[in-house]
Order: structure tokens, then sequence, then C-alpha cells
């Protein structure tokens, strides 16, 4: 009796994303490969030129394709972040009674923390 030869790969997933990915299948009542094949084939993730882009920077920096990608979406992320917190603190600074009770907590905060008290 001839045995079927197995075609699958191997594919490697972070905690989250299998988690997202057991959650599918679940749902679905279709196996892992079964939703990771149908993602695949329905949704594009990463355009040719943009997966060319990563995978130049990917080969230059030594490191992986989704390492790189990694990197990209964390610096976003942090970016955003960032970009928040500014418009946050612009918003703060441009009402200046809430900007000056803002200080005055700080310094009252900064006293009780350290003993002293410096100005801004």
């Amino acid at each position: 009796m001839q045995s079927k030869k197995d075609n699958s790969q191997l594919i490697r997933v972070d905690k989250h994303d299998k988690s997202r990915l057991e959650e599918k299948s679940r749902i679905s009542h279709e196996s892992m490969p079964k939703v990771i094949n149908r993602l695949l084939e329905e949704e594009k993730i990463i355009g040719e030129r943009n997966s060319a882009y990563i995978q130049d920077i990917a080969e230059k920096a030594g490191a992986s394709f989704n390492q790189v990608l990694n990197r990209i979406i964390a610096e976003h992320e942090e970016q955003s972040i960032m970009d928040g917190l500014n418009a946050c603190y612009s918003a703060l600074q441009s009402d200046q009674s809430v900007w000056a009770e803002a200080r005055e907590e700080r310094l009252i905060i900064q006293a009780a923390t350290t003993g002293s008290i410096t100005k801004d």
C-alpha cells in the first residue's frame, strides 16, 4: 500500500496569532491548515512591491522577513503613541489655566516623592 505524500509546510506563528487562528478554526469548523490556506488565498496581506522592499531590508540586515516586518509595525505603533501623546500635551499647553494646574500638580507630586521642588 502506497502512502500519500505530505505536501504541507510547517508554518510558525506567534502565540497571539495562533490564538486568533484557533478561534477562526473553531468558528468555521475547519482545521487550522485549511483556515491558514483560505486566509492566504482570500487576502493578499502584503503587496509585491512592499514584500520586495521588506525582503531587501531583511537581506541587508541579516534578519528574517518577519523580524523586519515586526520591527516596522512596532516602530509605527510607537510613533502613533508618541503622536497621540504630543497632541494631548499640545492641547494641555494651549489652555493656560489647565496648563497652570498641571504644572502645580507636578510640583506637588515632585515635592511628595523627592522632598524638593524645581521649577521648569
